[in-house]
C-alpha cells in the first residue's frame, strides 16, 4: 500500500537518486529540488512504499484557480506496479479541494505514451499541440543573423506601457493559437495583464521595434525561469520576416551574453511562423 506526504528538504538524497534513473542522468530535478520544497502555494508530493520514496510530483499553483502539473517521477527499479496512477489521483484528490479553482493542465511530449495513457485514465482531455523547437549554443553562436547582419534594422530603446504589450499580445494570432497561454519552457500560463507585467515588463525581457512609433514586432524572452539554464521565447510577432530577424537577432546576442545553454519556444500551429524558425537563416529544429 503507498501513503503520500510533502517532500521535505530531508528527501533529496533520495528524490535525486530516483532522477539520476531518468532521462540517461539528465533530468532536471537537481535544479528544482529546493526551489519546490520552498514553494509554499503548490505542493511537492511523495509516494512512499514502507516508508521509501518511490515516486513524485509537483503542483505549481500558476494562479489562485489554475493548477500546473509537472515533474511526475517513478522509481525506474520499483517492483510496485501503478505508482503513477495512485500518486496522480491523489494530486487531483488535493487540488479538488482547493477552493475556486478553475483549470489543471500539465504538459508532455506527444510520443511519451505512458503519460498521456495516464492522464487519460486520470480524466484529463488533450487541448491542443505545440511545436517544440530549439536552438542549440553551438548554432545560436554560428548564426547566420549574427555573422552576416542582414538587416539595417535597430530595436529601439523602449518605453513601452505594459498595457500597450497587454493589448497588442492580446489580439495576435499567437496567443490565439496557444490556447490563451504562453510558455516559459514547459510550463504554460494563463495570460493576464498582471503576469506579463511581473514575468516580462518588470524584469525587462521584451524586445520591440517600433515604426512611427507603432509596435511592428514584440518578442517576449525569459532567461531566469529556466530548469536548464534556456533561454525561453514566450511570444513572438513581427510584421515581416525583416522585423522578425531583427528581433531574433537581438534575442542570441542577450542569450550568448547570459551564457545561456539554448533557446526554445513551444510554437503554435502556425505553418509560416514555424517554417521561419526552422529556415535554413534561423536554424531551430
Amino acid at each position: 500500500m503507498l501513503t503520500f506526504r510533502k517532500v521535505a528538504p530531508s528527501d533529496k538524497d533520495r528524490v535525486l537518486e530516483i532522477s539520476s534513473k531518468i532521462w540517461d542522468g539528465e533530468d532536471y530535478m537537481v535544479n528544482v529540488f529546493d526551489r519546490w520544497v520552498g514553494d509554499d502555494k503548490g505542493e511537492f508530493v511523495a509516494a512512499l512504499k514502507l516508508d521509501i520514496i518511490v515516486g513524485f510530483g509537483k503542483i505549481t499553483m500558476l494562479s489562485d484557480g489554475d493548477a500546473w502539473l509537472e515533474g511526475l517521477r517513478v522509481d525506474p527499479e520499483s517492483q510496485e506496479r501503478g505508482i503513477g496512477t495512485a500518486l496522480t489521483k491523489y494530486i487531483l484528490a488535493v487540488l479538488r479541494a482547493k477552493v475556486g479553482l478553475k483549470s489543471i493542465r500539465f504538459a508532455t511530449y506527444y510520443q511519451n505514451i505512458e503519460s498521456r495513457s495516464l492522464s487519460e485514465k486520470c480524466g484529463f482531455v488533450k487541448v491542443m499541440s505545440l511545436s517544440n523547437l530549439t536552438l542549440e549554443k553551438n548554432d545560436i553562436t554560428n548564426n547566420s543573423l549574427l555573422i552576416n547582419q542582414p538587416h539595417n534594422l535597430q530595436i529601439h530603446d523602449d518605453n513601452s506601457d505594459w498595457q500597450e504589450l497587454y493589448n497588442y499580445i492580446l489580439q495576435s494570432s499567437f496567443l490565439a493559437k496557444s490556447g490563451q497561454m504562453l510558455f516559459i519552457g514547459w510550463v504554460g500560463y494563463p495570460y493576464t495583464p498582471e503576469w506579463l507585467r511581473n514575468q516580462f515588463y518588470d524584469t525587462q525581457q521584451f524586445l520591440v521595434y517600433r515604426e512611427d512609433y507603432q509596435i511592428k514586432g514584440l518578442l517576449l524572452y525569459d532567461m531566469l525561469s529556466s530548469y536548464w539554464n534556456n533561454a525561453s521565447i514566450s511570444f513572438i510577432s513581427a510584421q515581416n520576416n525583416m522585423i522578425a530577424d531583427t528581433l531574433i537577432s537581438s534575442l542570441l546576442k542577450k542569450a550568448l551574453n547570459k551564457g545561456m545553454n539554448s533557446i526554445e519556444i513551444k510554437a503554435p500551429n502556425c505553418p509560416e511562423l514555424i517554417a521561419y524558425l526552422k529556415g535554413e537563416q534561423i536554424g531551430f529544429s
